[in-house]
C-alpha cells in the first residue's frame, strides 16, 4: 500500500450516472496519491473502460453471495471503504473486507428509513459513517446516524466544459431555431419528474412569449400523454447521445420535479452558463445557491413566473458565478479535497 494510502469502491450498477460517479472518484483519488480500486456487484457493459471490476451479478438480491464475492478485496486493510448506495453498503458489511474508514454514502432519500429498527442497528456501527450527496439527504440520515458527511456530486469540469457544443451547434443537433427563445427539459420522462406540470407552466408562459419552443430531451412512459397534450412550439428530440454536451442550445432549463436529491444535470446547466427553473428543495438549492430560478408555488403558475425572471437573467453573470461554484464545491479537486481529508483521520 503506498504511504498515501488506497481507496476501495463499491457500487451496484454503472449505469448513469453511477458509472461516471464512481470514475470520478477514482480520478479524484488518484490525484492524491491513493491507490485505488472500483468495483460493480453487476454485470460488464458491452465496451467496459477497463477502469473497474465488475462482479457479474445479474440480480443483486443474495446478499451473502455478494459477500463472499468481495471477498477477493480482503487480501489488505483499505484506507477508505466507499460503498456507494445501501445494497453495496450491505454486501460489504458482510465480508471480510477491512477498512480503516468506511463511508455508506446516499444517493436517494430512505437509505435507512424503510429498515426495521432492530434490524437497523445491526447496519449502523463503528467504523461506519453514512454520508448524503446533498446536505437534505445527510440530514434525514443524522436522524438515525448522528453526525453525517456530505460527499457532492461533482464533474469532471475540464472534460464537460472541453464538450460543449456552441448554442448554434446544440440548437442544430436538437431542431432548434436559433431565433427563439429556447427552454429545454432533459431527463427521463417519468411521472417523477413531472413533464406534464413542465409543459402546463410552459403553455402559460407563452401566452406573453408567443415565440418560444419547449424541447424535451429524453424518453420514458410519458411521452405519449405528453404528444397528445403538447401544443404549437413544443418538439422531442428523444433519447440524445451525450445531451449534456448540448446544453447550451437552451435559455433556460426547466426542471420541474418534486423531490429531487440532488439533480445532476441542474449542475450541469449551472456550468453551462444557463438558468435553471425549478422548485425550492434541499437539492436544487444545494446546487444553485442564490443563482437559481424558484417556483414560488409549486403549481404551472408558480413554474411559469419563474420562467418570466429567468427570461430576464444575465446569462453571463450566471455563468461566471455557476462556474466558480462548480469549482469550488463540484469538481473533481473539491472530491479530492474530501478524500483526502477523510484519510488523514485514520492515519
Amino acid at each position: 500500500m503506498s504511504s498515501q494510502g488506497s481507496l476501495l469502491q463499491i457500487c451496484p450498477y454503472d449505469s448513469p450516472p453511477f458509472g461516471q460517479l464512481v470514475e470520478l472518484y477514482r480520478q479524484a483519488a488518484t490525484a492524491i496519491g491513493l491507490e485505488n480500486k472500483s468495483v460493480f456487484l453487476g454485470p460488464q457493459p458491452d465496451m467496459p473502460t477497463g477502469q473497474a471490476d465488475y462482479l457479474e451479478f445479474k440480480r443483486l438480491d443474495n446478499t451473502q453471495a455478494l459477500s463472499r464475492a468481495l471477498n477477493r478485496y480482503a487480501d489488505r486493510q483499505w484506507t477508505i471503504v466507499l460503498c456507494h448506495r445501501y445494497r453495496s453498503y450491505r454486501a460489504a458489511l458482510g465480508s471480510r473486507i477491512e477498512g480503516e474508514n468506511w463511508i455508506a454514502l446516499a444517493h436517494e432519500y430512505d437509505m435507512l428509513t424503510s429498515i426495521k429498527r432492530r434490524i437497523r442497528r445491526r447496519f449502523i456501527r463503528a467504523p461506519v459513517r453514512f454520508a448524503g450527496v446533498a446536505r437534505g439527504i445527510a440530514e434525514e440520515l443524522a436522524r438515525y446516524t448522528g453526525e453525517v458527511l456530505v460527499m457532492p456530486n461533482a464533474l469532471d469540469l475540464k472534460q464537460y466544459r472541453s464538450t460543449l457544443l456552441d448554442r448554434s451547434s446544440a440548437r442544430n443537433v436538437l431542431g432548434i431555431p436559433n431565433d427563439v427563445f429556447a427552454v429545454g427539459v432533459v431527463g427521463r420522462l417519468h411521472y417523477k419528474k413531472r413533464p406534464q406540470l413542465a409543459l402546463d407552466a410552459f403553455t402559460r408562459f407563452r401566452e406573453t412569449e408567443p415565440s418560444a419552443t419547449l424541447t424535451y430531451v429524453g424518453e420514458g412512459p410519458e411521452r405519449s400523454s405528453l404528444e397528445a397534450r403538447c401544443g404549437e412550439g413544443v418538439s422531442f428530440a428523444g433519447k440524445v447521445a451525450d445531451a449534456r454536451t448540448k446544453m447550451n442550445a437552451f435559455d433556460v432549463l426547466l426542471h420541474a420535479a418534486s423531490a429531487e436529491p440532488f439533480g445532476l444535470v441542474i449542475l450541469e446547466a449551472m456550468d453551462a452558463g444557463v438558468p435553471v427553473v425549478c422548485k425550492r428543495g434541499h437539492g436544487p438549492e444545494f446546487i444553485l445557491g442564490d443563482l437559481g430560478f424558484y417556483a414560488e408555488t409549486d403549481t404551472a403558475d408558480g413554474f411559469s413566473a419563474a420562467l418570466e425572471r429567468a427570461r430576464s437573467a444575465d446569462n453571463a453573470e450566471i455563468r461566471t458565478r455557476g462556474r466558480q461554484r462548480a469549482d469550488e464545491l463540484f469538481s473533481v479537486a473539491a472530491v479530492s479535497r474530501t478524500l483526502e481529508e477523510i484519510a488523514a483521520e485514520v492515519r
